[in-house]
C-alpha cells in the first residue's frame, strides 16, 4: 500500500511540486527522492528519526531527500503535518550538502503548555547534552525553530544545550484550547516562561533572541530572572523598523482581517504584499497575516522601558546588527547600544564581509558583560549568513557567564 508525501523544505529559492511514493511506513529505513514543496498546516506528533544522506542539486533544486525511520522509542520526535490523505513533514533537509548526521539531524518534540488561559501544542527542538548549559534561541515573525539550524553543530560539539521552541502561528505550535493568540510582548513573554517550566528549565546561560523576538527577549528580562544572559540578533526594539512602517496602517489591516465582513478579502490581499516585509521567504504565505497582528501588537514605548530597565540590571547584554539588514536597520542595533552604555568605539567588535574582525580587539571584547557587534555584510539573518562567527559569540558570551 503506498502514500503520498510531500516534504516543506524552506529557504529555496524557488517551490517545485512533487508527489512520493512509498511503501507502508514500518520499523525501517525507506529512502525518498523528490523535488519540494512550501507549506506548513495543521499538525499531529509522531516518534521519528529523520537524517540527511546527500543532496544532488540541479537547476530546479531537486534533491536526494533524508531517509526516514519511524520507530515507538522516545529518543527522537518529529512533527507530522496531515493534511487529508498526505502527510507533510517539516523541514527536515538543509539546501546544501549535509557534512554529518550532527549537521542535519532534526530532533522535534512536542509538550501541552497551559499559559494565559489557554492551551497550547508546542512545538520545539531540545537537543544536545542534557547536563550541559542551557541556550535558549526564540524567532522572530514569521520563522520558526529552524532559523537556528546553522549554528546548532557549533553549539552542540561545545557541549550546549540548545532549546528552540516555535510560537504559535507560524506554521508549527498551535492552541489546543482557548482564544486565538494576540502576539502582544506580554503573552509571548509569558508564553516562554511556561514553556520552560512544562519541560523543567529553570535557568537559561544565554537568551539569544533574533529580530522580532528581540522586543520579547526584553520584556522576558523585564518579567523574570532566569537568564544569565541575554543576546540581541537583529533585534527589533526602541521604535518602528523600515518593514513596520506606518505602524497604524498595520493596526488597521489587523482589525480588518479580524473582522468578519471585510477578513476574506483581506486574507486574499495581504499574503501577496509580503514583499513589503524584506520579501520574506515562507512557506505558507498566510503566516503573513500574523506578521500584521504582532505589528499591530507592539507598544514601542513599551519596549524602549524595557530596555532601559535592562541597561539599569546586571544582566550581560550582547547587541549585533548587519549594515546590510534591509528588515532591521542596523542604527536600531546602534541605538539600543547608545541606551544600554555601549561605547561604539571600545565596546564594538566589526566583521567586514567575510566575517573577519577588522575593528576592536577580540579577546577583550570577550570580557566586557556589555558589548556590541557590527557585520558588514550578512543580512537579517545573521545565524544563517555567519553561523560561525554567530555560534562563536554565543559561546563567548556563555564563557563569560560560567565564570
Amino acid at each position: 500500500m503506498s502514500s503520498k508525501y510531500l516534504f516543506h523544505l524552506s529557504n529555496f529559492f524557488t517551490e517545485v511540486q512533487c508527489l512520493i511514493s512509498t511503501s507502508a511506513i514500518h520499523h525501517g529505513r525507506h529512502n525518498f527522492v523528490g523535488k519540494v514543496t512550501g507549506g506548513i498546516f495543521a499538525q499531529q506528533s509522531c516518534n521519528v528519526s529523520v537524517s540527511c544522506r546527500t543532496t544532488s542539486v540541479t537547476p530546479f533544486k531537486r534533491l536526494l531527500c533524508p531517509t526516514l525511520t519511524v520507530n515507538n522509542a522516545t529518543t527522537s520526535q518529529f512533527s507530522v503535518f496531515h493534511i487529508n490523505e498526505s502527510v507533510v513533514f517539516g523541514n527536515i533537509c538543509r539546501r546544501f550538502p549535509c557534512t554529518s548526521q550532527t549537521d542535519c539531524e532534526q530532533q522535534v518534540s512536542n509538550v501541552t503548555v497551559k499559559s494565559g488561559g489557554k492551551t497550547f501544542d508546542v512545538v520545539y527542538r531540545d537537543i544536545g547534552d542534557r547536563d550541559g548549559p542551557v541556550v535558549l534561541c526564540i524567532h522572530g515573525a514569521p520563522a520558526s525553530h529552524k532559523d537556528f539550524t546553522s549554528i546548532t553543530p557549533s553549539l552542540l560539539d561545545a557541549g550546549v544545550r540548545l532549546i528552540t521552541p516555535n510560537f504559535p502561528g507560524y506554521g508549527y505550535s498551535d492552541i489546543i484550547e482557548g482564544d486565538s493568540f494576540s502576539f502582544s510582548v506580554e503573552e509571548k513573554s509569558q508564553y516562554i516562561q511556561d514553556f520552560l517550566l512544562a519541560i523543567g528549565i529553570n535557568r537559561v546561560a544565554v537568551l539569544v533572541a533574533h529580530s522580532a523576538a528581540g522586543a520579547t527577549a526584553s520584556q522576558l528580562c523585564a518579567d523574570a530572572d532566569f537568564m544569565d544572559s541575554v543576546i540581541f540578533i537583529s533585534g527589533m526594539n526602541l521604535r518602528s523598523h523600515r518593514t513596520a512602517k506606518p505602524q497604524w496602517l498595520f493596526a488597521l489591516a489587523s482589525k480588518l482581517i479580524l473582522n468578519p465582513i471585510s477578513g476574506a478579502i483581506m486574507k486574499r490581499v495581504i499574503p501577496p504584499l509580503r514583499v513589503f516585509f524584506g520579501n520574506v521567504k515562507v512557506g505558507n504565505p498566510s503566516v503573513i497575516l500574523n506578521v500584521v497582528h504582532e505589528v499591530a501588537e507592539v507598544s514601542w514605548p513599551k519596549s524602549k522601558y524595557n530596555v532601559e530597565l535592562l541597561r539599569k540590571s546586571s544582566l550581560p547584554v550582547m547587541v549585533i546588527g548587519s549594515e546590510s539588514d534591509r528588515i532591521v536597520e542596523v542604527a536600531i542595533a546602534k541605538e539600543k547600544m547608545d541606551l544600554l552604555g555601549i561605547d561604539h568605539h571600545y565596546d564594538v567588535l566589526y566583521f567586514n564581509e567575510d566575517g573577519v574582525p577588522v575593528s576592536g580587539d577580540i579577546e577583550d571584547h570577550k570580557a566586557k558583560p556589555r558589548r556590541g557587534v557590527i557585520f558588514e555584510k550578512g543580512g537579517h539573518y545573521l545565524q544563517k549568513s555567519h553561523p560561525d562567527e554567530i555560534a562563536m559569540l554565543i559561546l563567548d558570551m556563555l564563557k563569560l557567564v560560567e565564570k
